[in-house]
């Protein structure tokens, strides 16, 4: 999110990401997870360790520190013990 953020404003695309946020974030009920001090450390370590970028590192140790389960086209998470599933999988579990 803060990273479309970052991109689209230095485009001065600022409407567009006004309605990212509303589509994606506030009219879906997605909840936003936020790192601390720890867990962005957290984050780093598991940068070096799996060889993650960023945005990887960050996502997985929100999904650890909350318990939740990773959903991801990303094959990168798979080689980690939290692993992940494919929104395809997600969704055939709720029979979409």
């Amino acid at each position: 999110m803060y990273s479309i953020g970052i991109i689209l404003t230095r485009l001065k695309k600022d409407d567009v990401f006004h309605d990212f946020l509303s589509d994606t974030i506030e009219d879906s009920g997605v909840a936003v997870l936020r790192l601390g001090v720890r867990g962005l450390k957290q984050a780093l370590e598991l940068r070096r360790e799996f060889h993650f970028d960023f945005d990887d590192a960050y996502q997985y140790a929100a999904a650890v520190e909350r318990g939740c389960t990773l959903v991801s086209f990303d094959a990168d998470f798979d080689a980690t013990a939290l692993g992940r599933k494919t929104p395809s999988q997600v969704l055939s579990g709720i029979g979409l």
